[in-house]
């Protein structure tokens, strides 16, 4: 009896190996070029995880002397840098040209001169547009954003992230694919609504995230007896970043906001998990109107409130039920922080991740990416 069932075992894992092995000889192969590192963009980091069950999958990037991170089952090919952008470009497209061949279907996320991977007329390519430009001077945003839509001109399939940014770069719909923001839940615990802990992750350099500490300021010394506490997790320039610790300096905050620099996407829970109020601290500028942050996601799915500034996008996804909308100026910030404390006991965090359930990556991925490929292919 023993040696028929250790047969019959033998025989199932021959069957299972044999099926896993037709499985691999037929998933397709895709080829994902994005300049920026491994797993310091969320957004890939995420289609990587959910789309390596149904694809072979090898991403291309640059070393950016930054902690690699790693993904099971993820080929990640890491370019090294000199000292010139220019000759950067040339020899990033170069390797990308050579080996472009070797797979079905390809994901390249824009970057000027990408347009050149058009001359593989039959190969199934899909162009992944982010952002419109978001340079300070004007007559460079829209040379910038015509050039975007030249190269665009060159592909026949097109992801974006927006209808909005769409409508904005005026791309034809009919080559446009929509594959939305999210995020993971980045903390699943459910939050203690009695004290204002909030929480800012993101880029600092043209945020004017100084001025969130200037509505603190303001906000202290109208309230002295509510107690907060304010911590940045980010990256920038040195000049925003100088900026943003002197102004903590100069309002005395030391004791209530904290700047931690730089984390990774491995690095960030314990910060959503002590926090209960996610700040999207964004421009009113035209040039950011319609772009979606990755951020307002992060924080509601992890089960933040969020006070988000008054553009097309945020007002889209802040709702009563998980934040309120903000102006870019310190006393409107005070402001809403002040209203979101009279009513904060009101909230609690399963509630507040359900408004934007649809926007997980494994749903993104799942409902919307995959079978645009698979489309695609």
């Amino acid at each position: 009896m023993n040696q028929v069932m250790k047969k019959i075992e033998i025989y199932l894992e021959l069957i299972f190996l044999k099926y896993y092995r037709i499985k691999f000889i037929l998933m397709k192969k895709l080829l994902i070029i994005n300049p920026d590192q491994f797993g310091h963009r969320a957004g890939y980091y995420y289609y990587c995880k959910y789309l390596k069950s149904d694809f072979i999958i090898e991403y291309i990037c640059f070393d950016e002397n930054l902690p690699k991170i790693s993904l099971q089952d993820i080929n990640i090919t890491y370019l090294k840098k000199g000292k010139f952008k220019f000759f950067n470009r040339i020899k990033f497209f170069s390797f990308c040209l050579n080996i472009i061949n070797n797979f079905d279907v390809v994901i390249i996320n824009y970057n000027r001169g990408c347009s050149v991977f058009s001359i593989f007329k039959k190969k199934k390519i899909l162009l992944d547009i982010r952002t419109a430009d978001v340079n300070k001077k004007k007559y460079k945003r829209i040379f910038f954003d015509f050039l975007l839509k030249l190269e665009s001109n060159a592909f026949k399939y097109i992801m974006i992230l927006s209808e909005n940014l769409m409508k904005k770069l005026d791309l034809p719909s009919e080559k446009c694919f929509i594959v939305p923001l999210g995020s993971e839940m980045l903390s699943a615990s459910n939050k203690s609504f009695n004290e204002l802990k909030m929480l800012y992750v993101g880029v600092i350099t043209q945020r004017k995230i100084f001025e969130t500490i200037l509505g603190l300021k303001l906000f202290k010394d109208l309230y002295p007896n509510i107690a907060f506490t304010y911590n940045i997790v980010g990256f920038g320039n040195d000049k925003d970043i100088s900026n943003l610790k002197n102004t903590i300096n100069d309002c005395d905050l030391n004791n209530e906001v904290i700047f931690h620099g730089r984390k990774n996407i491995n690095e960030l829970s314990i910060f959503f998990d002590i926090s209960n109020i996610g700040i999207c601290y964004v421009p009113q500028e035209e040039f950011f109107q319609f772009q979606p942050s990755t951020k307002i996601f992060e924080y509601i799915l992890s089960g933040l409130l969020c006070i988000a500034t008054n553009t097309v996008e945020n007002r889209l996804i802040i709702s009563e039920q998980n934040g309120i909308i903000c102006e870019d100026n310190p006393k409107s910030f005070c402001d809403s922080l002040y209203i979101l404390h009279k009513k904060i006991k009101m909230y609690n965090s399963n509630d507040i991740r359900k408004t934007l359930n649809n926007n997980l990556w494994e749903n993104i991925v799942n409902n919307s990416l995959k079978p645009i490929i698979k489309k695609v292919i």
